[in-house]
């Protein structure tokens, strides 16, 4: 950031970069414009090994098949990477997080997640244990989207994180109200 000459950012994290997000916002608070937007966050996975054997269903793997070539191409040709990856499931940031997401509570900084609940690597559970920890966050929940709902339902992701960072969103109670989250209303 210091090299681009930007004093601060608004921070957000996808998948990984949730945990990693949520760890930079502590460390690093002066850095963050006040805004935290984690989107399928990992961070406090308890069980990482079906990361390594994603289910995913039969639209989501349509949908992931130009990644999974990058995946399949990274692995082939970068010989460090199948390190890199594994170290990261097993070691974070995918898990081992919660301190973070706790510490971030008690930060200045609005906090803001989108899930999706058929997500088949960062199970929809996740997204209500970092709630917990962060009980001020606002949750949007993608009603049937898997991992990768930056990709396949990018305009409801957009919209919901352009609101966020306008400061103008409007989320409604979910119709579920023992849950303690909010529904996206496009």
């Amino acid at each position: 950031m210091r090299h681009i000459r930007w004093d601060d950012a608004y921070v957000i994290g996808v998948s990984m970069g949730g945990g990693i997000a949520a760890a930079f916002a502590v460390q690093f608070p002066h850095l963050v414009n006040g805004k935290v937007a984690l989107v399928a966050s990992a961070g406090i996975i308890e069980h990482y090994i079906h990361l390594l054997v994603n289910g995913s269903s039969t639209s989501e793997l349509e949908t992931i098949v130009p990644i999974q070539e990058i995946v399949r191409l990274q692995s082939a040709h970068l010989p460090h990477d199948n390190a890199a990856v594994a170290s990261s499931l097993r070691d974070g940031p995918v898990r081992g997080l919660a301190h973070a997401f706790s510490a971030i509570s008690d930060s200045s900084n609005e906090i803001f997640i989108i899930h999706s609940t058929a997500d088949k690597t960062v199970q929809y559970k996740y997204a209500s244990k970092i709630q917990a920890l962060v009980p001020r966050a606002m949750l949007v929940t993608i009603i049937d989207g898997g991992h990768d709902i930056t990709v396949t339902h990018a305009k409801d992701v957009n919209a919901a994180l352009l609101h966020f960072l306008s400061g103008v969103f409007r989320l409604i109670s979910h119709p579920d109200r023992r849950k303690r989250c909010f529904a996206w209303k496009l």
